[in-house]
């Protein structure tokens, strides 16, 4: 098979994704801590914490370190050429480019949500448009 080298800004692309991935797992950690502590500590319990918000706590606990995980997946994915990881930052970028101004209308505007959109329409854009990532990306 012939191995073609995957360009410079794909791997750049595929390290926010590592970066974003492991921020992710970190931001994920804490609520689970701080429930942790709060059960062994024995304050759940005597503040009557109701069991629904626990239930709720975990589940969006679990899906921040699930989409932390699968970030790390796409970056080194996207590290190493794999047309799957192409597919997926793709969608993540046009997902977040179609929540943006969502966000800016409904929400507080701020230069964040403008920063974020431009860099994931040049992902988008770059990882659909360009030339030397098709070449990389057709036999893989």
């Amino acid at each position: 098979m012939n191995q073609k080298t995957v360009p410079r800004e794909v791997k750049a692309i595929g390290i926010l994704y590592i970066i974003g991935g492991i921020i992710a797992i970190i931001l994920g950690l804490f609520p689970l801590i701080i429930l942790l502590i709060s059960y062994y500590s024995g304050s759940l319990i005597e503040n009557n914490f109701p069991i629904e918000m626990l239930k709720i706590t975990l589940t969006i606990t679990l899906l921040i370190l699930g989409i932390g995980i699968l970030c790390i997946f796409i970056g080194r994915g996207l590290w190493k050429g794999h047309l799957w990881a192409k597919r997926f930052a793709i969608v993540f970028s046009i997902i977040a480019i179609l929540q943006a101004p969502f966000t800016m209308k409904f929400g507080t505007f701020n230069y964040k949500i403008l920063i974020s959109l431009i860099i994931n329409l040049y992902i988008a854009s770059y990882l659909i448009f360009n030339k030397k990532v098709k070449e990389a990306f057709s036999n893989k």
